[in-house]
């Protein structure tokens, strides 16, 4: 009786061991590199007005965006704007410095325009609007 109990714990013990050798995962090496994706300047864009939307501006009106704030992932204010009927004039202020770049004319969607250049982080800024024709338009602002 023990006869036959030493050789069914043996058996037994073979098959899980020969069961789990085949059934286990082979060892992999850690890797190094994150699954988390990156931040970058274009992964933190603010929509004007939100996303879908766009506004439909008049001439001869001052318009302004929100007061935003310029971010560790650029080094640049950047605006694509996403709608775009007429050509318009648009130039970035500073909260703190109390100053505006000039104005600057952009006419064409999809594509990256830089309206300021090297600004620093945490500094906040708002673009300033003005047309000569009833248009519309809607931006991706990245700063």
């Amino acid at each position: 009786m023990i006869y036959r109990f030493s050789i069914g714990i043996v058996l037994l013990s073979l098959l899980l061991g020969f069961s789990l050798a085949f059934s286990s995962h082979p060892a992999q090496a850690k890797s190094t590199s994150t699954t988390t994706a990156a931040r970058t300047c274009y992964s933190e864009v603010y929509y004007i007005p939100k996303k879908g939307w766009y506004y439909k501006f008049k001439p001869n009106v001052l318009y302004q965006s929100p007061w935003l704030r310029t971010t560790k992932y650029c080094r640049d204010i950047n605006m694509n704007f996403t709608t775009l009927s007429s050509s318009l004039v648009a130039q970035v202020c500073f909260r703190v410095a109390n100053t505006c770049t000039s104005w600057k004319t952009y006419n064409r969607r999809d594509v990256w325009y830089l309206p300021a250049t090297n600004v620093r982080d945490n500094v906040d800024y708002r673009i300033n609007f003005r047309v000569n024709r009833n248009t519309s338009m809607a931006v991706m602002v990245a700063g």
